[in-house]
């Protein structure tokens, strides 16, 4: 991996990835990063698609709009994990064994792992549930 970035990027340990963000993201994948200028885009599907993603991450820079916009993506995540649309409580109901489950330590590390894991997705300016 770190000849192929050499080649790509010139650095091993610069990814692609981080250089296609760098010429073309305005938003940071973090809240706490600063955002840079808008590029000029050859492409007005690729602007209106920046410019969008540029103005959820500052949206989320009030308060209001930050607990809007987690609302939101609580909601996304759980309309997504339930499953079908008329079947939402797919995962609602053994949501409710939770209480007996909790005194095994495996399943209160996994509880843990999924409430970080969660964390780290509602500090991203967007989600994707993909």
């Amino acid at each position: 991996m770190g000849f192929y970035n050499w080649r790509l990027t010139g650095d091993a340990l610069r990814m692609p990835y981080q250089v296609y963000e760098a010429a073309y993201a305005p938003a940071p994948l973090f809240l706490w990063q600063h955002p840079s200028s808008m590029p000029k885009y050859r492409h007005t599907v690729m602007r209106d698609f920046y410019v969008y993603n540029d103005y959820l991450f500052r949206e989320q820079h009030t308060l209001q709009g930050l607990a809007r916009m987690t609302w939101q993506k609580v909601k996304t995540l759980w309309i997504f994990y339930q499953g079908w649309r008329y079947l939402r409580l797919g995962l609602t109901i053994p949501l409710l064994m939770l209480p007996w489950l909790v005194r095994n330590h495996w399943t209160q590390f996994a509880i843990l792992a999924c409430c970080v894991f969660a964390v780290g997705l509602l500090v991203e300016p967007w989600v994707q549930t993909h």
